[in-house]
């Protein structure tokens, strides 16, 4: 084996070398100011956009009713659901700010059925929808089968929030990626 061969295979394999890994970010300009209350845009990924970390990502699903999403992920189990919460529990044991900003501190993730979308501002408050980091991102949790797949899906996406100006961006890689997982 050569000199040039061995250092090779020692060299790190990152977009930069010997940098800690970082999020590489796309930034989008529009010539018109899109609506603030927009929805999040789900874009997927072949790789996931939590690399490594993603079998520690701790997701808190909140949903209509939870005792068929409990029953649901018995059957179909997903590993990173660590919590599932139904509105009207959520309404009841964390009604209080310091409740809910426990709460927010507690996931990494928080992703929310379709049907009670509309009913979280109020429900969560300031604690969660003053950052764009912690806001519930919409899964359409209608057919129970297919859950796992779509919760996997949402936690795998980059998601671009639309904000309050003309540009915005969104997280698709790290810096210790190699160069081909970041291109696709």
């Amino acid at each position: 084996m050569s000199a040039q061969a061995s250092a090779d295979s020692c060299a790190p394999s990152g977009l930069f070398e010997g940098a800690s890994s970082q999020p590489l970010w796309c930034t989008f300009g529009f010539r018109k100011v899109p609506d603030e209350r927009a929805k999040p845009f789900r874009i997927d990924l072949p790789h996931s956009i939590r690399g490594t970390e993603r079998e520690h990502t701790r997701v808190c699903l909140l949903v209509k009713d939870s005792k068929a999403t409990k029953a649901a992920l018995a059957a179909n189990p997903q590993p990173l659901v660590k919590k599932v919460i139904g509105l009207a529990k959520l309404r009841k044991n964390y009604s209080q700010f310091k409740d809910r900003r426990e709460l927010a501190q507690s996931y990494d993730v928080f992703l929310a059925d379709d049907r009670i979308v509309c009913m979280l501002p109020k429900t969560l408050g300031k604690a969660f929808y003053e950052t764009k980091a912690r806001r519930p991102l919409t899964v359409k949790l209608a057919r129970k089968t297919a859950m796992p797949a779509v919760i996997q899906r949402a936690v795998d996406a980059a998601w671009l929030n639309f904000g309050g100006g003309a540009s915005c961006a969104v997280r698709f890689a790290a810096t210790d990626w190699n160069a081909a997982d970041a291109a696709e």
